[in-house]
């Protein structure tokens, strides 16, 4: 079980994102995981190099507001960028997208992936 956090403040990059102030507002616990095969693309599905598309399923314990929790939830598992003082280092950024409430405290979300080469 995570803590489910709302960032509050400046948005830095994700090796960085523990710089921002953060406020607690549940608990959540990703109940089901599945990667997505690419729409008709030229991604090589087996390259882990090549974009990824996964949709998660989420559990949430809030009292919060449904857009703080669709907020909190693209905070946590959003990553983008890094550390790096050079471009093309190969890490690997995540974006949360499509948050939707499915209802009883259970969230879907498509989360992408891709290498900053």
């Amino acid at each position: 079980m995570g803590i489910l956090n709302l960032r509050k403040t400046r948005k830095y990059v994700g090796t960085y994102k523990h710089l921002d102030d953060w406020e607690t507002i549940g608990t959540y616990q990703v109940e089901a995981s599945q990667a997505i095969e690419p729409e008709e693309t030229n991604d090589d599905w087996e390259d882990p190099c090549e974009p990824t598309k996964t949709v998660r399923f989420v559990k949430v314990k809030s009292d919060s507001s449904t857009e703080d929790i669709k907020q909190a939830l693209k905070d946590i598992f959003t990553i983008q960028g890094c550390g790096h003082e050079f471009d093309c280092c190969g890490c690997r950024s995540w974006q949360a997208r499509e948050v939707e409430y499915l209802g009883k405290e259970y969230w879907r979300l498509i989360v992408t992936s891709y290498r900053n080469y």
